[in-house]
């Protein structure tokens, strides 16, 4: 932060005031943009800034409203510099309906600026699957859309293929969400395969279990 000052003022007893210093905040970051684009099952968010003054790094929020952020990944940033710097993260875990990310960018010495808010749309009835959070603790979630009515089979096994749990779910046309709770298996690696009745399609995804 800095200061100007300004004097020469008149108070109300007709003299002259003394200097005032004024706060100057001069933004660390001048960015060029801050952009997002679906690119399949991924949101991928790109920006650019013009210059950087003590710039630690750029936290990636995300939020589902619009009010309520919560932090998703960090990329570092290039300290100070005059030249054009490119960023880029991917958010593999997008939800359908609208994501919101805005950056929280960190200085040096601690202090945090927001930018502008991005915001990309995921209609119910795009095809679209999606395992979160991943890696989890306890409940990972299998959300999907679905054009018609459909039995959704899911499949849990260990890495050596062994059947650990079956689990068979009736799914709307729309948003549908399966809870497979993972809490009572020990920390690896499991399989999940969803078997789709209304397409055939089989979606397979390796989900990491971890301890608390």
């Amino acid at each position: 932060m800095y200061w100007s000052t300004m004097g020469g003022l008149t108070n109300f007893s007709g003299g002259t005031g003394s200097v005032i210093l004024i706060p100057t905040i001069l933004l660390s970051v001048e960015y060029k943009y801050f952009t997002g684009e679906i690119r399949g099952a991924t949101d991928h968010l790109s920006w650019a800034t013009a210059s950087e003054t003590d710039n630690a790094f750029f936290e990636v929020e995300h939020s589902l409203d619009a009010l309520n952020f919560e932090k998703i990944g960090r990329v570092d940033a290039s300290g100070t510099s005059t030249e054009t710097n490119t960023y880029e993260f991917d958010n593999q875990h997008p939800r359908i309906g609208v994501n919101y990310y805005r950056l929280r960018q960190v200085d040096l010495d601690g202090n945090a600026t927001y930018s502008n808010v991005v915001a990309l749309e995921r209609k119910a009835n795009e095809h679209f699957n999606n395992f979160y959070p991943n890696p989890t603790n306890d409940i990972v979630n299998y959300q999907f859309s679905s054009i018609a009515i459909e039995t959704v089979n899911i499949e849990i096994t260990d890495v050596l293929g062994r059947r650990l749990k079956v689990i068979e779910y009736q799914a709307g046309t729309g948003i549908n969400n399966i809870s497979v709770d993972l809490s009572y298996y020990l920390a690896g690696t499991y399989i999940i395969r969803a078997t789709h009745s209304g397409t055939n399609a089989t979606i397979v995804k390796a989900i990491t279990k971890i301890n608390k």
